[in-house]
C-alpha cells in the first residue's frame, strides 16, 4: 500500500488506481425530494446540509476523473459509494483495479491487491480534516464543516437547475494544499464533488444511480462497513 506521503491528487481518494479513459458519466436526476418542513429547493448551505442530515443510509455509483497537469487525458476510476450513520463511508473501486476504503469516525482501512493498511485518524489530524470533509457533506454536518472551511452557497437559478456549495479551507495545513471544494447538485441531492488543488491538479467525483434511502441489513453493515453485529 502506498504510504501517506502522497500528492493530494492521490490523497483525495486514498491511493485508488486509475486508468486513462475519455469516458464521462452524466449525473442522474435527483431522487431525494425535499424533506418535510423544508423548501422545495435549498436556499443556503445550512438548509441544504440540514436536509442531507435526514439521510440514514446512501448508495451510489461514482466515476472519478483526476486531471493532472502532466497528462492530457484524465485518469478515470469507477465504483460504488456507501454511507450509513453516524459517519461511516465506504468507497469500492471496481475498475481499473479493485480496492476498498472504509472511513470510520476514528480510522481508515485501505485494502487492495497488495494487502491492507489501517490508519488512525487521531494521529493524522491533517488527513482527518480532509477525508472527513466528504463524510460531513453526505452526513449534512454543517457545524463540523464550518470549523474547517468557509462555506459559500449559490442557489439554483430556477427550479431544477443546479446549486453550488463551495468549501474554502480556513486554516493550515489544508489551505496550503487545497484551494477549494466545489459541490454541485439539484434539489437535495449531491451530483458532483470537485477538489481543486493549489498546484493546479483537480479531482472530480461524479455521482449516479444515487439511492438516498438505502437501508442496510445487519449482514450488510458487517460486510460492507465492518460494523460489529449488535450483541
Amino acid at each position: 500500500m502506498t504510504p501517506w506521503a502522497l500528492s493530494l491528487s492521490l490523497l483525495a481518494w486514498l491511493t485508488a488506481p486509475s486508468s486513462v479513459e475519455p469516458a464521462a458519466a452524466e449525473p442522474a436526476a435527483p431522487r431525494l425530494a425535499a424533506p418535510e418542513g423544508f423548501p422545495a429547493e435549498p436556499t443556503d448551505a445550512r438548509t441544504l446540509l440540514r436536509a442531507l442530515a435526514t439521510v440514514e443510509g446512501l448508495e451510489a455509483r461514482f466515476t472519478e476523473r483526476k486531471h493532472l497537469a502532466l497528462l492530457r487525458a484524465p485518469l478515470v476510476s469507477e465504483g460504488r459509494l456507501y454511507y450509513v450513520r453516524p459517519g461511516h463511508m465506504v468507497r469500492i473501486v471496481d475498475t481499473p483495479a479493485p480496492s476498498t476504503v472504509r472511513i470510520g469516525p476514528t480510522s481508515i482501512e485501505l485494502s487492495d491487491a497488495s494487502g491492507q493498511q489501517q490508519v488512525d485518524l487521531r494521529s493524522r489530524p491533517d488527513v482527518k480534516m480532509f477525508v472527513e470533509s466528504f463524510v460531513h457533506v453526505v452526513a449534512g454536518n454543517h457545524d463540523q464543516l464550518a470549523t474547517t472551511y468557509a462555506l459559500g452557497f449559490t442557489p439554483a437559478a430556477e427550479p431544477g437547475k443546479p446549486w453550488l456549495l463551495t468549501l474554502t479551507p480556513a486554516r493550515k495545513p489544508l489551505s496550503d494544499l487545497v484551494e477549494r471544494l466545489e459541490i454541485r447538485g439539484q434539489g437535495y441531492e449531491v451530483a458532483t464533488i470537485k477538489v481543486l488543488e493549489r498546484q493546479g491538479d483537480s479531482t472530480e467525483i461524479i455521482m449516479s444511480a444515487v439511492d438516498p434511502r438505502r437501508r442496510f441489513s445487519t449482514e450488510e453493515r458487517e460486510r460492507i462497513f465492518g460494523l460489529p453485529s449488535a450483541p
